[in-house]
Order: structure tokens, then C-alpha cells, then sequence
């Protein structure tokens, strides 16, 4: 039997908010739109096909987000061919760390795929086992304490949780075995005090109730996404993450939305508001990312950008990808405006990729199957700004929210409609007095200071999890 999940606590970082699930994407400034976007498509709920259009009006960011793409993959290709730096002139990317074009070009995708994936057996059991349980941790020199103290490579077949709990333990109270970034919610429903116990009894779990099988079996994405969701500790942002682990190993191949499912994380939400100069509801959201995916050639043309493709076959960007340029954007955006940290990149050359197991990518329009169950067939059409579109959107105040230039001192408007979704705590501190608690958001790299009473009004069980693992 699988466990039904668990809500997740969340905490309202800013404006009158509701359920992100439920919420149509809001512009996030005042600015006028620079384009007009008209996307046909068709819906299929069987009861037969329904041919749509969308018209989507965008901010300037849109042409940022595909700039974005280009530039850090013209840098990382620098880097990999040993260039010296500037590997860009771009302030913000040199002075910032950001995340590579395509998500498995970057360094610990990379690791997953040479040294969890294709190193040891080839069985699915096997394969699932070494993925979910590096996901857990998501961290490097885990996954190595785990080869030099228990097995190279681990194996189900060989598991025992007492082993395993013994030696990270041991590992825990020297550093950090958890990544920053990937950490999941530790699944208070396994009963553990210990966040480790919780998560190792997570994954005996999914592989109890037969994850490898349901992965080799298969023929929709989607199916497994909601599959793995419905486990306790599992929310929208850390099932993606792990079914993206999964895809690499290549036992997903045969699904028919291997190119076409996406879910979009909070942080690439709000790179999409940056985009938009529209309200989208959850299905147009969908649509339009894997329109961006279908038309990326014309608009990297248009905006006589480098087109950011991968390797000599020349793979083009993915929904994966995409997704993952949106929370990235977002950042860029955020940064442009700020004083810098200090950061100084590496020198260091980046090491010769290799691709998951039968990887391929797709530039026919497929089938676009959602959490909604909506099939979306999409015609590529030019892109154009057209001027009766735009009066049409500044005049459609049902569909569109606060376009128009504001004021210099009224540039920002409220966000509504999102929840930020705390994921975990890792440190807590005084301030002038005040107790404070260092949180990561789900979908998001950096931390936040926050007060301590708002967290632990908003997100008792998150707070009860760190402090239990003092």
C-alpha cells in the first residue's frame, strides 16, 4: 500500500495568497508588453478534438530568458574547450554562480549519470535503488562515504538500513550529508525521530511497492510522476527533481510524453511572471512553455543569438531545461538590480559530458499530457508583433493586469495567488535580540533569515524536523 502524501507547510512570503496550484500566472511589474504571441493548439478530452488559440503578450525579460540560455551556454563551451577567462562579458553571470543551459551538463547531473548510473548493475531494481538513494542526499561526498564504507556500488539486493543509518550518522556529525539545494522533507509519517531513519524508510518504500516495475512499464510520464507524488514526503519541486534522476537511466524511453510532461517548480513560476505581461491559468502556462520549447529556433533567429544546442548532434533545448532557465532568469533578474556578493568563478575547465542512457531528443510536436489530463497539439506559427493584438491586450483588462508604465515610485504590484513552500531549516541565530531561523524555499538555491515565530506559526513541522535533528 502506498501512503498518501502529506501536506506541506508553507509560509506566505508576501501578498494575499492562495494554493500556487490553483493560481493563474500575475505579471509581477507594471511594464508595458513588447510582444504579442498568438499560439494555436488543440485540446483532447475525448469527447473529441477542440481546436484554441492563445494570444500572450510578453515583458522584455522574454527576450532576457532566451539571451540567458545562449550566454551561459556559449560559457560553459569556453569552458570546456580550456579557454582562459572572461568566459562572457555579462557583470551579472561573471560575478554570480548560475546554472548551466541544459540541466545535465551540470557538475552533479553529471556525477549521477558516470558514477551512480552507469557504474554497477544495469538491473532496473539496481539502477532505481543507486538513483533515489543518491536523490536523497543529492551531495557527492555522500555518495562516496556510502562507496567506501558500506558497498561499491550499494545495492538493493545487499541493503540494511541499520548499516546505513550507523555510517551516516557518523558522517552527519562531521558535515553536512544533505545538499542545500535538493533536500527533501523528511516523511514525519515513517514515525523516525531521526530525519536520516525517515528518509531511508522513504526509499525502502518506493522500492517495496515496486518503483522499478512501474518505471519498465510505464507509457506516460506523467503516470509515474503521480505515482511517486502520492508518497509521504513527496511534494511537487522533489518528485520532478527525482523523476528527472530517473529519466537518465533510460527506462523511461518508451513513455510517449517522454519530450512533452513538465511541471514547473515555484522558482520557474516566477521566472515566468517576469516573462508575461498576462494572466495564464495552469493549463495556458503548460502550453505556452512548450510552445517556447517548439518555436526556441526563431526566437534565438530573431534576437541574433547562438542558438544553445548540445553536443555535435546539436540536442536542442528540453521542457527540462526550459523549466530550469525560468528559475534561473528570476535570479538574474533579482541580481541585475543588486549589489553583488562576492564570487569569483573557477578556473577550473569543466569535464567532457556524457549523455544518460538511450538519450534523444524530439522536434516534432507531441503530445502535451499535464497534471489536468489535457492533451495540447500546438501549429508553429511566425513571430510577429502585431499592433492590433497589442491594442486588444491593453483594452482586455479581464485577461490582462497592469501592462501599462507606472509611476517611478509605483513600479511594483502586488503578487497574489502564490504560496512559497518552505522545504527545510538549517540554522538559526539572534538578531538584535530576536530569534531567527535560516530556511530554503522549494525551488529555490540561496537561503533566507526569517523570524522565527513566523516560521514556526506557518511551518510547525518543519521547524519540529530541525530541531529534532540538532
Amino acid at each position: 500500500m502506498t501512503r498518501k502524501r502529506t501536506s506541506t507547510s508553507s509560509h506566505q512570503k508576501r501578498g494575499h495568497a492562495k494554493k500556487l496550484v490553483d493560481a493563474a500566472i500575475k505579471p509581477t511589474r507594471k511594464t508595458r508588453a513588447t510582444h504579442v504571441y498568438r499560439i494555436k493548439y488543440s485540446t483532447d478530452d475525448g469527447a473529441g478534438k477542440k481546436h484554441k488559440e492563445l494570444k500572450v503578450p510578453v515583458t522584455d525579460t522574454f527576450d532576457r530568458l532566451w539571451y540567458y540560455m545562449s550566454e551561459r551556454k556559449l560559457m560553459y563551451d569556453k569552458r570546456l574547450k580550456g579557454l582562459p577567462q572572461p568566459w562572457t562579458n555579462d557583470a551579472v553571470l561573471k560575478s554570480r554562480s548560475f546554472c548551466n543551459t541544459f540541466r545535465l551538463t551540470d557538475k552533479t547531473c553529471q556525477y549521477l549519470i558516470q558514477h551512480v548510473i552507469k557504474t554497477g548493475s544495469q538491473k532496473p531494481s539496481e539502477l532505481v535503488f543507486r538513483v533515489v538513494l543518491f536523490d536523497i542526499f543529492t551531495r557527492v561526498s555522500t555518495w562516496e562515504c556510502i562507496l567506501q564504507e558500506i558497498s561499491n556500488p550499494p545495492t538493493w539486493a545487499d541493503y540494511n538500513r541499520q548499516d546505513y543509518a550507523a555510517v551516516l550518522e557518523d558522517a552527519q556529525s562531521i558535515a553536512s550529508i544533505y545538499s542545500g539545494a535538493f533536500r527533501k522533507p523528511a516523511p514525519v509519517a515513517h514515525g523516525f525521530n531521526s530525519n536520516l531513519k525517515n528518509h531511508l524508510a522513504m526509499l525502502e518504500e518506493l522500492m517495496e511497492n515496486g518503483l522499478p516495475d512501474v518505471l519498465v512499464k510505464a507509457t506516460r510520464i506523467c503516470d509515474v510522476y503521480h505515482w511517486i507524488h502520492n508518497f509521504s514526503g513527496f511534494g511537487d519541486f522533489n518528485t520532478w527533481q527525482l523523476l528527472q534522476n530517473l529519466v537518465y537511466t533510460g527506462l523511461l524511453t518508451q513513455c510517449s510524453d517522454l519530450h512533452s510532461f513538465v511541471v514547473l517548480g515555484c522558482g520557474a513560476k516566477k521566472g515566468l511572471q517576469r516573462c508575461l505581461a498576462t494572466s495564464l491559468d495552469p493549463v495556458s502556462q503548460l502550453v505556452f512553455v512548450q510552445w517556447m520549447k517548439n518555436t526556441q529556433r526563431q526566437h534565438f533567429r530573431r534576437l541574433g543569438y547562438v542558438p544553445a544546442t548540445l553536443g555535435p548532434e546539436e540536442h536542442e533545448v528540453q521542457l527540462v531545461d526550459i523549466e530550469h532557465a525560468l528559475c534561473e532568469v528570476d535570479k538574474y533578474e533579482r541580481l541585475g538590480g543588486r549589489k553583488k556578493k562576492s564570487f569569483k568563478l573557477s578556473d577550473t575547465h569543466a569535464s567532457q559530458f556524457l549523455l544518460p542512457i538511450n538519450f534523444s531528443t524530439t522536434k516534432k510536436v507531441e503530445e502535451v499530457v499535464e497534471e489536468v489530463g489535457v492533451g495540447v497539439e500546438m501549429e508553429m506559427e511566425e513571430v510577429v508583433e502585431d499592433e492590433d493584438d497589442m491594442k486588444e491586450v491593453e483594452e482586455d483588462e479581464d485577461n490582462v493586469k497592469e501592462i501599462m508604465e507606472g509611476d517611478d515610485d509605483d513600479d511594483e504590484v502586488e503578487v497574489g495567488d502564490i504560496y512559497y513552500v518552505i522545504s527545510h531549516v538549517v540554522g538559526q541565530r539572534k538578531n538584535h535580540g530576536v530569534l531567527e531561523y535560516q530556511v530554503f524555499w522549494e525551488g529555490y538555491e540561496e537561503p533566507e533569515w526569517h523570524s522565527a515565530s513566523l516560521i514556526t506559526q506557518d511551518a510547525p513541522q518543519v521547524v519540529q524536523r530541525y530541531l529534532a535533528g540538532r
